[in-house]
């Protein structure tokens, strides 16, 4: 599987900043590089508030880390993802496979 591992991914975490009037504000800061298998899967149309656009599908492979979980965005290629499914694979359970979709503001 290591070998496999030829691309680049980058870890983005949630930072949340108190506004002041109750509520916060929502950022996203780039974390750690990581290598990783990537897949395209099938794309789909999101088609809210009249918008019709195609959003990306991926399935990622990487090394397990504890860090990761539904709540997690990644980067790749200038595109950012938020992770849909989330698997533990091997026979030690050492590698994550996650489904991601693409996120678009």
């Amino acid at each position: 599987m290591i070998g496999t591992l030829t691309e680049q991914v980058t870890l983005l975490t949630r930072q949340r900043t108190p506004d002041g009037g109750g509520g916060a504000a929502i950022s996203w800061t780039e974390g750690d590089r990581l290598p990783a298998q990537v897949e395209s899967l099938s794309s789909r149309r999101d088609t809210t508030a009249e918008r019709d656009i195609g959003l990306m599908r991926l399935r990622i492979t990487l090394r397990h880390r504890a860090d990761i979980g539904h709540g997690t965005r990644l980067a790749h290629d200038g595109r950012t993802f938020r992770i849909t499914s989330l698997q533990r694979t091997g026979k030690a359970r050492e590698w994550l496979q996650l489904d991601a979709e693409e996120v678009r503001p």
